[in-house]
């Protein structure tokens, strides 16, 4: 983490590259938080806005430098959480970036949640909204998980989802639990990156249907098949020779703290990245690491 004094005299030495901010008073107590695609011009602009009255407590700058903006808004989010900014509104109430939560009921369900408040699988957190959304209807549609906010304990018909023939009614019990299992585990294996024991799982099952005779549930199978390789290709190779799976871990430790970045690798394909920030330096330095 670099620092600069003198908030308005120094502004011309800040970084024009994406990151995280935080503006200091005179006894280093973190005023802010923010994260922008330029520190520079974002420092700026807190300068020239005459309406923030803080502004004329703030003597030093710190600033964390990133690969991208995704980078900086995970940053953003453990800093707020780790000092509390009193002049920051927003995550004040630990909100979280949203998650993937495969809950752990009867018959589970996907949601998308904001805490880990209750039991189950999560995944994530993610930055991209838009992204957690259609991710999470794409599972849904593709192992039939229902997605309902909740079950209707009273209810008797399958809604219109039954129909369509994207949940297979688990609120009606139209489904047996064990059966429904099969597709959660599936579900959860995808989430994960273990997509090559679902697509071998899936053309076998296709291919009994077929011998059966039953070509309306092969053809189920075969649209599960084609929408999971279709998604694949859409995904990122950062090892086309490689194709085991291992998580890159990259950590850059700074006087008072730690900063670890973990890359999820499936297949040789990015499934996930998580931050960390370790406070204890010292332990962390004395254990050899």
């Amino acid at each position: 983490m670099s620092e600069i004094s003198c908030f308005y005299e120094c502004l011309n030495d800040l970084p024009e590259k994406p990151g995280v901010y935080l503006l200091k008073d005179t006894d280093g107590g973190v005023l802010y938080v923010g994260k922008a695609l330029s520190i520079k011009n974002r420092v700026s602009d807190h300068a020239r806005d005459v309406t923030k009255k803080f502004y004329n407590r703030v003597t030093s700058v710190d600033y964390i430098t990133t690969r991208n903006e995704k980078e900086a808004l995970i940053l953003e989010d453990n800093l707020i959480k780790k000092y509390r900014p009193r002049f920051n509104i927003r995550m004040k109430d630990d909100k979280q970036y949203p998650m993937i939560l495969i809950t752990s009921e009867k018959y589970p369900r996907i949601q998308i949640v904001r805490n880990r408040h209750r039991e189950g699988i999560f995944f994530g957190p993610y930055t991209d909204s838009l992204a957690i959304k259609s991710i999470v209807k794409f599972v849904s549609k593709t192992f039939s998980i229902a997605a309902c906010e909740k079950f209707f304990k009273t209810r008797n018909r399958p809604c219109l989802k039954h129909h369509l023939k994207y949940c297979l009614a688990p609120c009606c019990e139209k489904i047996s639990p064990e059966e429904y299992h099969e597709n959660t585990n599936n579900a959860v294996r995808f989430l994960s990156g273990d997509v090559s024991y679902i697509l071998s799982s899936y053309e076998t099952q296709m291919s009994i249907e077929a011998e059966k005779l039953n070509y309306e549930k092969a053809v189920i199978f075969r649209d599960k098949i084609r929408s999971i390789k279709h998604l694949q290709e859409k995904q990122k190779v950062f090892l086309p020779n490689d194709r085991s799976s291992r998580d890159f871990i990259c950590f850059i430790i700074t006087e008072s703290e730690v900063h670890a970045e973990r890359l999820r690798l499936r297949e040789g394909r990015l499934v996930g990245e998580d931050h960390f920030i370790l406070e204890n330096i010292n332990e962390y330095t004395r254990n050899g690491y």
